[in-house]
């Protein structure tokens, strides 16, 4: 998620009763700052994802999110058949 720019714009639009939403980014270093600027929505969870490499490993489990929005991030990977395979 980088640095919350498209999560900005999508949180005012999501019913928080309704809603769990992760953060995810490769660096660790956005979460902090993730975690100051969306304080106010208690539904986030912020998790380390390189979506290089299965998701799985990495604690999250197959076909558990219902939509997943990846903003000017999956094009920069190695392999983006690999990549869209972990999506």
């Amino acid at each position: 998620a980088g640095t919350g720019g498209t999560t900005a714009h999508i949180l005012p639009l999501l019913p928080a009763e309704r809603t769990h939403y992760t953060f995810s980014d490769l660096s660790l270093a956005f979460m902090e700052p993730a975690r100051a600027r969306f304080a106010d929505c208690s539904f986030i969870d912020y998790r380390r994802l390189d979506i290089e490499r299965s998701p799985v490993p990495q604690g999250f489990a197959e076909e558990s999110y219902d939509l997943i929005i990846a903003a000017n991030v999956l094009h920069a990977t190695q392999s983006l058949a690999e990549t869209l395979a972990h999506v």
